[in-house]
């Protein structure tokens, strides 16, 4: 039996983007924006961790309260905020393996946490209708309560079913809400195999077989993003880290190894 485990937690700031024209120091510099196009973007913030997360909050007043329009629609901030880094500050890997009598069971676990991830595919679910939470209020319930856009004035109205759909889309308007925590565990490959006895060999030209099947990308173990693999890739640049736009999982895939000496 063999155990190995591995732990990382790195933590990282912008010091210094440089110069502009004018000579003056470059307080940010804005990498990859969300395909959505409403600011959800990624960036490079003097103070802030690499590939800082920003976009759009819910408004709220002095005290925290949130804020609402008339009819009962969330309004955002008034610019984009920090939400978070895109990449993971701590990763981890878990690995063993068991062997009995020439059968061998070996297997690693992935995880990385601390990084944010705004998911496109949610912003969408929402305002189509598709994600499980907009089946709140289709019958008229859904209760609204806050302060109105002066910060003072209080709100407490119903949504009507009829509008509820309007809602939800001005919901996914906001960034926060659709940003989540893109910690997540995996079970990236599990091998089981056999390795043939050397006295049933001792007749044969071979010194040692063995054979194992082999999968990986077996299984998401925990994840706090819905709907999405949370390792979802937007594109192939490393800028645009901790955004999502329909991107497909990892494939699951299987192998068999043959290994045979003479």
């Amino acid at each position: 039996m063999g155990c190995c485990l591995n732990f990382a937690n790195n933590i990282s700031e912008v010091i210094n983007l440089g110069k502009n024209a004018k000579g003056e120091d470059i307080q940010l510099i804005n990498l990859e924006e969300s395909r959505i196009r409403q600011g959800e973007r990624v960036r490079q913030i003097v103070g802030q961790p690499m590939s800082t997360l920003v976009g759009w909050k819910h408004r709220t007043n002095a005290q925290g309260v949130k804020m609402y329009d008339e009819s009962g629609y969330p309004l955002r901030s008034a610019a984009v905020e920090i939400l978070g880094t895109g990449i993971h500050p701590t990763s981890a890997g878990l690995s063993n393996s068991f062997s009995y009598k020439g059968f061998n069971l070996s297997f690693l676990i992935d995880m990385r946490a601390g990084g944010k991830i705004f998911s496109a595919t949610n912003f969408w679910a929402y305002r189509w209708g598709l994600h499980q939470e907009t089946l709140e209020g289709r019958d008229g319930t859904l209760k609204v309560s806050g302060v109105l856009a002066d910060g003072t004035t209080p709100i407490n109205v119903t949504i009507p079913a009829d509008r509820v759909d309007n809602y939800w889309s001005r919901y996914s308007d906001i960034t926060e809400y659709l940003t989540y925590d893109a910690s997540y565990g995996k079970l990236r490959e599990l091998s089981f195999g056999y390795r043939i006895p050397a006295s049933v060999l001792s007749k044969t030209p071979f010194e040692s077989i063995s054979l194992s099947i082999v999968g990986r990308n077996l299984a998401l173990l925990w994840s706090n993003v819905p709907n999405i693999d949370p390792e979802s890739a937007y594109n192939s640049s490393g800028a645009a880290q901790g955004l999502e736009f329909f991107a497909m999982p990892l494939t699951r895939n299987f192998g068999i190894n043959l290994q045979a000496n003479f």
